[in-house]
């Protein structure tokens, strides 16, 4: 509890009904609020306009931070429970949206490109750079394609492809956020509805803006208790995109697509 008059706080053996520790802190202390794991105490200093955090372990102040003017309440948001999604070798790839093929294969331009590329990846042997977009927010994430196909799988241009993981939500959820990228156009699904879409099959900038940067999805709202289901439909551009004699195999025009999310309950 706080004591206001004597700027301190006191802890209390609940099972004793006694104070076993009184602990110095800011100027008028007033309200007091504990981290849901009890190891920490944030009090609100009025005079001071700060915050002292205690450490409940040792009944001592571990930090003090500057806040507003004459801070009076505080409060905690309880701990949030997270479920991650990422491409990769587990992913389902479809044909048609719905002819099961397989697991995905991690895919690369050549071992340069993308950063990173995993052992055991195919590598499509394309001369050149490319899918540039920083993974820095789904960093378990890997570029993926369709299982069995190399750089001279053939033909390549405006070949579609549906990639899918599920993942079940306990409770109600309380937010969700996607990230994608691909090479040349997606769309990105969720339970069936369609979020969003990225890339282009007519406008080669657009095309490039998909593969080159992470792009953000807020899917929140489609998301429901119990198995969600994420559906990423991916297409390769034509072969002009990559200068590419018809028909154009996987070096000459490269296709795949990463993505990654989370959701909250």
């Amino acid at each position: 509890m706080t004591n206001p008059d004597s700027n301190t706080v006191s802890v209390i053996d609940t099972a004793a009904n006694a104070v076993v520790a009184t602990i110095p802190v800011g100027l008028l202390p007033r309200g007091i609020a504990i981290t849901p794991d009890g190891t920490r105490a944030y009090v609100m200093d009025l005079g001071d306009n700060t915050a002292s955090v205690l450490d409940t372990a040792t009944n001592a102040v571990v930090a003090t931070i500057p806040v507003g003017k004459a801070p009076f309440g505080v409060a905690i948001t309880p701990a949030s429970h997270v479920v991650t999604f990422a491409s990769g070798t587990g992913t389902r790839v479809y044909k048609f949206n719905h002819i099961f093929l397989g697991l995905a294969e991690n895919v690369c331009l050549n071992a340069s490109f993308p950063a990173n590329c995993p052992a055991g990846a195919t590598l499509y042997g394309h001369q050149g750079s490319g899918w540039l977009a920083d993974l820095s927010s789904i960093p378990k994430a890997t570029w993926i394609y369709a299982p069995g196909i190399t750089g001279e799988s053939s033909p390549a241009q405006l070949v579609q492809y549906f990639f899918q993981t599920t993942f079940v939500i306990p409770a109600t959820p309380t937010a969700g956020t996607l990230f994608v990228a691909a090479d040349d156009a997606a769309q990105v699904m969720v339970n069936g509805s369609v979020v969003g879409r990225i890339g282009s099959l007519a406008d080669v900038s657009k095309a490039s803006d998909a593969q080159n940067r992470i792009h953000k999805f807020d899917i929140t709202r489609f998301l429901v208790k119990g198995k969600n289901r994420i559906r990423i439909g991916q297409e390769n551009g034509p072969a002009r995109f990559g200068g590419c004699a018809v028909p154009d195999n996987y070096t000459c025009n490269p296709s795949g697509v990463v993505f990654g999310g989370s959701a909250t309950w």
